[in-house]
């Protein structure tokens, strides 16, 4: 676990040259803010801004904001965060994160998350001004598989390309809204 002291408090940046956490064990990251990360440059996929995760991942009362997976690959996923673990998003901010991607026939999804395992939770949260842009762009604040999303507020997200689908949520499996405001 990794306790902060507060959002406002504690302040952790990327300075657009690195990723800030690379998870790999169960994690939970607690009270702070997560913000200028960028994904490493890869020939093949761009994925997590701030955070990429392949093992369960709680995040609590954290903002992520202007993070970037940005690159000339064929994807770039998960702007804010990519979690191919299970993920759990509590009382969090998600905002103002870039999934971008120049590649032909490219691919740019979950601006703010992209959450590939079913499970994946976001609760009392606000997703909103997160962006994907690509030839083919989807989810531009969520790309979310067999997920819950409770009362939470996702809205103002946007998706720019040739090819569209779901600027403020896209999902690939089940996934159910409860409580949730979804709107431009």
């Amino acid at each position: 676990t990794v306790n902060g002291t507060g959002a406002s408090s504690l302040l952790i940046g990327g300075h657009w040259t690195s990723r800030i956490f690379n998870i790999s064990a169960a994690a939970t990251i607690k009270d702070m803010t997560l913000f200028d990360g960028a994904a490493p440059a890869a020939s093949g996929a761009n994925k997590g801004g701030a955070i990429i995760s392949t093992a369960a991942l709680n995040l609590v009362r954290v903002n992520i904001t202007r993070n970037k997976a940005d690159g000339t690959g064929s994807q770039s996923q998960g702007g804010g965060v990519y979690a191919s673990g299970t993920l759990t998003v509590a009382s969090s901010t998600i905002s103002g994160n870039l999934a971008k991607t120049t590649g032909a026939a490219a691919t740019a999804a979950g601006g703010g998350i992209y959450a590939t395992a079913g499970g994946t939770s976001v609760t009392n949260s606000t997703v909103t001004g997160n962006t994907v842009n690509g030839p083919i762009a989807s989810g531009g604040g969520l790309t979310l598989n067999d997920a819950t999303v409770t009362s939470s507020t996702v809205s103002g997200n946007t998706a720019t390309g040739t090819t569209l689908s779901g600027a403020n949520i896209q999902v690939t499996s089940a996934t159910k809204l409860t409580g949730t405001i979804v709107a431009n």
